[in-house]
């Protein structure tokens, strides 16, 4: 399947537009109030099913750019950029790693 790089240029404003619409729509931006040792109170927003379903979709993309960098791997160039453009996916995918190990 041929996919220019390009098309994410309109992919990208076009999904979180109907990302942060459908995000209004279906949840009721409820939070939880807990208590900490101290008996101070603050809010927490709840997760659902939305939150974790943008999460999967991040993995998805980020699985296909490291899959995209792994095959343009050795590809020819003056300034090695697709050796550059790998370490920067690659650290994207580490740190959400870290992130949802943490969350």
């Amino acid at each position: 399947m041929f996919f220019p790089i390009i098309n994410l240029d309109i992919v990208h404003p076009v999904s979180s537009f109907f990302s942060n619409s459908l995000l209004a729509l279906f949840t009721s931006f409820s939070s939880i109030q807990i208590y900490d040792q101290h008996h101070l109170k603050f809010k927490q927003c709840s997760y659902n099913w939305w939150d974790h379903s943008l999460a999967i979709g991040e993995v998805f993309f980020l699985a296909w750019g490291i899959r995209v960098c792994y095959n343009v791997r050795n590809a020819e160039s003056l300034y090695n950029e697709a050796r550059l453009i790998s370490y920067a996916i690659y650290n994207i995918a580490i740190v959400n790693i870290a992130m949802v190990a943490f969350q």
